[in-house]
């Protein structure tokens, strides 16, 4: 693991560097200035929706199915500021299977988010981690003014974080590099990073999650400094299309588990 002083001139440097993914919404008039207290990020919303679909007909249960079109009429507005994850799920009826559902989705369903053995309800979404959840979608309507009510409420939210990653494709290995920005006058304690493999596979399912990386642990990141971590590899084998294949970086708190920031390498 590598810390790099950050400059004045860093703004200009990400701004035309294959780097810069625009995981925030970055005020450019203090040009990032290290020792500029007022330098901040935009927040990004985190939103991930536990969903299942039937393989059996490919069918969608109608309220899910109003959950994720809400969700991609918002990603519409929101663009930048907001992330979309779709884990799918296997149920308790082993009939009715859903050939995208993988163990790590069924783990971090319910051990992040302590939901138990069985769900009550799909779909199921969480904003920003374990801070808000919200079960059901009566109608698209409903759906969307509900998530357009919290998105709208954490997407002003300007953070003292800045996530930068970039993807490339090595044959058949998927390399993750990614860096972290520290502003403020105060440094940052005991950060976990996690890497989720997203691919668009089409209609409800444009962003689902395929892989699930081992997270990395950050113990500290002085006020002013761009943290480098070490480059994430991670085989491609499994994935339909690399060319619709994106990774999630999200920046949590590794005590509360909060999420803090997050970014998309594209």
């Amino acid at each position: 693991m590598m810390k790099k002083k950050l400059f004045l001139s860093l703004a200009l440097i990400l701004a035309g560097s294959p780097f810069y993914a625009g995981c925030g919404d970055i005020d450019r008039s203090n040009l990032l200035d290290p020792e500029n207290d007022n330098a901040v990020a935009g927040q990004v919303a985190v939103v991930e929706n536990f969903v299942h679909r039937y393989t059996s007909g490919d069918s969608v249960n109608r309220y899910i199915a109003y959950s994720q079109r809400a969700l991609y009429d918002l990603h519409q507005d929101y663009a930048e500021k907001m992330i979309v994850l779709e884990y799918h799920l296997l149920l308790t009826d082993t009939s009715k299977k859903d050939t995208l559902a993988t163990g790590d989705n069924q783990l971090r369903y319910h051990n992040e988010y302590n939901t138990g053995a069985v769900p009550r309800a799909f779909p199921h979404v969480f904003f920003n981690g374990s801070q808000i959840g919200i079960q059901g979608a009566s109608s698209f309507e409903t759906a969307r003014q509900r998530y357009k009510t919290i998105l709208d409420t954490m997407t002003v939210r300007k953070v003292k974080l800045f996530g930068d990653a970039k993807k490339t494709f090595d044959g058949n290995t998927l390399r993750i590099n990614c860096k972290i920005a520290r502003y403020g006058d105060k440094k940052i304690n005991d950060l976990l990073i996690e890497y989720i493999v997203i691919e668009n596979l089409g209609n409800l399912t444009r962003y689902t999650v395929r892989k699930i990386l081992p997270p990395e642990s950050i113990v500290e990141i002085l006020p002013g400094d761009v943290y480098e971590l070490p480059e994430k590899t991670v085989a491609a084998a499994g994935l339909k299309d690399t060319a619709k294949t994106d990774v999630v970086i999200i920046i949590k708190d590794n005590i509360t588990k909060k999420i803090l920031q997050a970014c998309m390498a594209r």
